[in-house]
């Protein structure tokens, strides 16, 4: 998809769509072909069943807590980024149909390249510093953004998409490291559940401040809570992860 906006940056017609259903085909092909299969083991940890009560337990810990906020804030940035920005950047800093089409290949892209290099990287050097980082990344775009003009505000806005692929590739892995073996399934769909809780009410919530109240402060409110949550996710960073005891 990323791709086809590159080809078709105004984002008309049916061949954009035609094209990424075409790449799905290929991926599910791909996906039965290369995959192995593999046995699922149950209680391999401790021997028990895994229960909804060891799950809310782990989430009761300070590390998989304030990171699933931390999630929240990024599927809220990442929903604002694909709904309510581009209009903004049409009606407050003369974006054209073309101009919208180059900044979500920009953003796609950012999001990627920023996955596939820190990825690794927090594999060598930890989880934590790479979190942070990209809250930080993502509140410095946010804030500075609506104060540049066309064509200098991409700078910002890759800034902030890069910041959003860092987030997302750490803290998704630092949570399954939080998880027991036979827990890393939940806390995957719990990941995926406060990002899309972000997702739905961040653009609802900085959509109406962005109409009714002023066009920046929806973008500085994000922000503030992107710089307040890294500041937390830092003093969280000593933090236990995992509960050391299961089924009692």
């Amino acid at each position: 998809m990323r791709g086809c906006l590159w080809l078709f940056p105004g984002g008309t017609g049916r061949a954009p769509f035609l094209v990424f259903a075409l790449l799905s085909f290929a991926a599910m092909i791909l996906v039965l072909l290369l995959l192995p299969s593999q046995k699922i083991f149950h209680g391999q940890e401790s021997g028990l069943a895994p229960r909804l009560g060891d799950v809310v337990r782990l989430f009761t810990l300070r590390s998989p807590f304030m990171t699933l906020s931390g999630v929240l804030i990024y599927g809220a940035c990442y929903g604002v980024f694909i709904s309510v920005l581009p209009g903004h950047l049409i009606l407050a800093q003369g974006f054209s149909p073309v101009s919208v089409g180059i900044f979500f290949a920009l953003f796609y892209l950012s999001v990627s390249l920023s996955q596939l290099i820190v990825g690794p990287l927090s594999d060598r050097f930890g989880r934590h510093q790479y979190m942070v980082a990209g809250l930080v990344m993502v509140a410095t775009g946010l804030a500075t953004f609506v104060h540049i003009p066309y064509p200098w505000v991409f700078l910002p806005l890759i800034l902030a998409s890069l910041g959003l692929g860092v987030f997302c590739v750490s803290s998704l892995t630092h949570l399954n490291e939080c998880a027991p073996a036979d827990l890393k399934a939940s806390i995957s769909g719990s990941y995926y559940l406060a990002w899309g809780f972000g997702y739905f009410l961040g653009p609802v919530v900085l959509g109406y401040l962005d109409e009714h109240v002023d066009s920046s402060l929806g973008y500085d409110l994000l922000a503030l809570a992107c710089a307040i949550q890294a500041l937390q996710l830092w003093t969280a960073r000593s933090a236990r992860c995992a509960s050391s005891s299961r089924g009692s």
